[in-house]
């Protein structure tokens, strides 16, 4: 019997607005996404950008759903894995049998599953397979300034806490400080709906 296909209706409502940010800075190249879930950004995402090879990672358990859900779209490349963990980037993707480094790099709701600790080792980390130039986008919810921007978030982190202690709303300024020691620049936050961001960064 055939699996039913996932679905988010979180991805759905996101995609209009993530892609209004993308379109502001992808022109061609190769796209990295940590963490497609779902698959349904990089369904919806990577057909609008002809010019782009998408490249899509995430646990094993995930993969049957690229494969379906992403059947025939020409610019995807994957499925493939890519973990913060004590084994580089650069080492997780030559044995996969990818010698690039990425015009862009993209994750959506994933560092607060990883938490602080984690976060940053993927800070250090990203910037080692992103060219000169290369944009970093990271979408979901943030901390600002050590405040919540609202109450609702607020109850998420309390949620993701209460399953993981490690896990939790990440601080921007963190992120922002971390990647500054890798050459991984702020460039603009995008405000997007239901309290959410996408922070746009750039390597020098």
């Amino acid at each position: 019997m055939k699996k039913e296909l996932p679905s988010s209706a979180a991805c759905v409502r996101n995609t209009e607005p993530i892609d209004q940010v993308l379109k502001q800075y992808i022109q061609k190249g190769d796209l990295w996404e940590m963490g497609f879930a779902t698959a349904q950004h990089c369904q919806s995402l990577a057909p609008r950008y002809p010019n782009l090879t998408w490249y899509a990672s995430d646990h094993t358990d995930y993969h049957w759903i690229f494969t379906e859900r992403t059947r025939g779209i020409k610019n995807i490349q994957g499925p493939y894995c890519l973990w913060v963990k004590d084994q580089s980037f650069l080492n997780q993707l030559h044995q996969q049998n990818i010698q690039i480094q990425f015009d862009y790099f993209f994750t959506a709701n994933t560092l607060h599953i990883m938490g602080a600790e984690l976060a940053q080792i993927f800070c250090q980390q990203v910037a080692t397979i992103l060219k000169k130039d290369g944009v970093l986008f990271l979408y979901g919810p943030f901390k600002f300034e050590g405040q919540f921007t609202s109450a609702s978030n607020a109850d998420f982190d309390q949620q993701l806490r209460s399953k993981n202690p490690k896990s939790g709303i990440c601080h921007f300024e963190d992120i922002a400080r971390e990647l500054k020691k890798a050459k991984v620049d702020f460039v603009h936050r995008h405000d997007l709906p239901a309290y959410n961001h996408v922070l746009v960064f750039k390597k020098a």
